[in-house]
């Protein structure tokens, strides 16, 4: 509001006119505040009054730069109906779930022993328990156990009352994280391998692409991974994503060689 302010102030020393502009914004604030909201949204002071303090700055900084345009009034941002309550989804509810989430605590933890002696160890900048040390993660025993989980969440197909949203979201909040644990080598390229089937083949590519592309952004730009490890994570992409996936890795690879260059 503050910018859009600014920008309309100076307008007339240029000789433009700021009324569509401002205008333009007006019909936008007032078409999203008097849109349908859901129950829980419409009963909230907390918004109401959200809602009243952007209409006040609109009115007090904006609306006396056009005086020939109205001020937003208060029946104009009313919802227009009021939606049913949102559906919330519990995750890691069901027995197989919570066993999956369970198995991947195992994996980042290890053995209650194992717990006891690692948090001994000084905390992680994160504030999350100490995890199992790369040659804990390289140990045969490890690798096997991993290699397990691996196969029981590629078998899992999701709960029969889910989403494939839902669904989708658990799979990738699994992913991830087996992908940051396992180190580089052979396991670890069948997970990414795995990870990117999954990705190429879920319909949220079509249904949500949004949420479909952020899993894929955070898979090209995983947290502590040098140069050589995303460049393995894009060959993995070129090698078996589908053409979309294939694109947005050439994408992070010439932004890359650009941030290198500068």
């Amino acid at each position: 509001m503050q910018e859009l302010a600014g920008f309309a102030r100076d307008l007339p020393q240029r000789q433009i006119s700021a009324y569509p502009i401002i205008d333009a914004f007006r019909t936008y604030l007032v078409r999203h505040m008097s849109s349908p909201r859901c129950t829980e949204d419409a009963d909230s002071k907390e918004n109401d009054a959200q809602l009243s303090k952007i209409v006040k700055s609109f009115n007090d900084n904006l609306q006396p730069l056009v005086p020939d345009l109205a001020a937003i009034t208060p029946d104009e941002v009313k919802p227009s109906k009021v939606e049913g309550s949102a559906k919330v989804y519990e995750f890691w509810q069901k027995p197989r779930t919570r066993k999956l989430l369970s198995d991947l605590k195992a994996l980042r933890f290890g053995t209650e022993e194992q717990q006891a002696i690692n948090n001994q160890k000084p905390s992680r900048p994160d504030g999350m328990a100490p995890f199992l040390t790369v040659e804990q993660r390289q140990d045969p025993a490890w690798e096997a156990q991993a290699l397990d989980f691996l196969n029981e969440v590629e078998k899992w197909k999701g709960e029969h009352d889910e989403t494939q949203s839902n669904y989708f979201d658990q799979v990738c909040f699994i992913y991830i994280p087996l992908v940051e644990l396992i180190p580089p080598g052979a396991l670890r390229d069948r997970v990414l391998a795995s990870y990117v089937r999954f990705l190429g083949s879920s319909p949220i590519q079509k249904t949500n692409p949004p949420e479909w592309y952020l899993e894929v952004n955070r898979l090209l730009h995983p947290q502590d991974a040098g140069p050589e490890d995303q460049a393995r994570i894009r060959r993995e992409i070129l090698d078996g994503g589908d053409d979309v996936m294939r694109l947005y890795a050439e994408v992070a690879a010439l932004e890359r060689k650009g941030g290198a260059a500068n």
